[in-house]
C-alpha cells in the first residue's frame, strides 16, 4: 500500500509540472503499477489463505489420523478379548468333550455289563424252560398211556388231578415267559403245590403313591388277564397285605382288601370271569421275614394264588 501511496503522489507532481502527453503516460504507467500492485497484494493474499487452509488441513488430517489410530487400537483390543474368550470357550468345549467321552466309555461298560448279566440271566431262563419242556413231553406221554390203558379198561381216559398239574405247569410256563418280558423285576412266581401257582407282585408295579392302580399297572394286568383267559378253569384268589401305620390294625386290613379289591375289578374289565375272583386282605398278617421284590415295600405286596381243581371239568 505504500508503494501505491508514493505513486500516486508522484503522479500529481508530474501532472501539475508537465505536458498532458507526458501527463497520460505517466498515468497509464501508474495504472499499471497499481495494477501490479494490487495483483501483488491479492497473490500475497491467496499465498496466505492457501497456507493457512493448508495448516489446517494438516491440523485435521493429523486430528482424523489419531482419531483413526485411536480406533484401530481400541478394535485391536477387542479382537484380542474376543480371540482370548473364543480360545477360553474352545478350551471349554474341548473338556466337555473330554468329559462326555469319559461318560460314554463308562455308560457303554455299564450297559455292556448289564447286557451281560441279563445274557446269563436269559440263558439260565432258556434252560429252565427247556428243562420244563422235557418234563412236560414226558407228563404228556405218561398221560398218554394212561388214557390208553384206561381206554382199554373202558373208563375216563383222562385223570383230572394229572390234567390240573398239567394245565398248571403249562401256565407257568406262559407266566414266566410273560413276566420276563414284561418288567425287569418287582414279582416272584411259585408253585405252591402241584395245581396251584403263587405270583407276588411288588405295590410300585401296580399302584402310583395315592394307592390307585398305575397306567404300567393295568398294562401288566391287561397281559396277565390276556393268558388267564385261556384257562377257564382256574381260580382266582386276590390276597392284598399292608403295613400297620401307627399300630392301626384295622385301618392295614382296610387298605390291603382295598387294592385286592381294586385289582380284582381290573381283571373283570379286562375279560377274567368275575365268578372266580375272590378279594381278600390279610392285613399286617403274613408280612414277616418277606423277601425283598425288587421293587416297592415288601408289606404292601399282592399275592395272585392261581389254582385248578381237580373236581371241575
Amino acid at each position: 500500500m505504500k508503494i501505491t501511496f508514493a505513486i500516486l503522489c508522484f503522479g500529481i507532481f508530474l501532472t501539475a509540472c508537465i505536458p498532458k502527453a507526458q501527463y497520460e503516460t505517466l498515468a497509464t504507467e501508474r495504472d499499471y503499477y497499481r495494477n501490479q500492485a494490487l495483483t501483488s497484494d491479492s497473490l500475497s493474499a491467496a499465498l496466505t489463505l492457501a497456507v493457512r487452509d493448508s495448516t489446517r488441513r494438516e491440523a485435521d488430517l493429523d486430528k482424523e489420523q489419531l482419531r483413526t489410530i485411536e480406533n484401530l487400537t481400541a478394535t485391536n483390543l477387542n479382537l484380542e478379548r474376543t480371540l482370548r474368550e473364543l480360545r477360553g470357550r474352545y478350551d471349554d468345549m474341548l473338556q466337555q468333550n473330554s468329559l462326555l467321552v469319559a461318560g460314554n466309555e463308562s455308560d457303554i461298560a455299564t450297559l455292556q455289563e448289564d447286557l451281560s448279566l441279563r445274557s446269563a440271566e436269559l440263558s439260565k431262563q432258556e434252560a429252565s424252560l427247556r428243562q420244563r419242556r422235557l418234563e412236560l413231553d414226558a407228563r404228556e406221554r405218561q398221560l398218554s398211556g394212561l388214557s390208553t390203558q384206561r381206554g382199554l379198561q373202558g373208563t375216563n381216559p383222562v385223570d383230572p388231578v394229572s390234567d390240573a398239574v398239567l394245565l398248571t405247569d403249562r401256565l407257568y410256563d406262559e407266566l414266566q415267559q410273560l413276566l420276563i418280558a414284561t418288567v425287569d423285576d418287582g414279582y416272584t412266581l411259585v408253585r405252591n403245590s402241584g395245581s396251584t401257582l403263587a405270583l407276588t407282585l411288588s405295590d410300585s408295579l401296580l399302584f402310583d403313591p395315592n394307592q390307585e392302580i398305575s397306567l404300567e399297572g393295568q398294562r401288566i394286568l391287561r397281559k396277565l388277564t390276556a393268558t388267564l383267559r385261556n384257562y377257564p378253569r382256574a381260580d382266582y384268589r386276590v390276597i392284598g397285605h399292608a403295613e400297620s401305620t401307627d399300630g392301626q390294625v384295622l385301618r392295614a386290613y382296610e387298605e390291603s382288601f382295598a387294592r385286592s379289591a381294586r385289582i380284582a375289578v381290573v381283571f373283570t374289565k379286562f375279560g377274567l370271569d368275575g365268578a372266580r375272583i375272590l378279594p381278600a386282605g390279610l392285613g399286617i398278617y403274613g408280612t414277616e421275614n418277606v423277601a425283598e421284590l425288587g421293587g416297592g415295600r415288601p408289606e404292601r405286596r399282592t399275592r395272585l394264588l392261581i389254582s385248578f381243581p381237580a373236581d371241575r371239568p
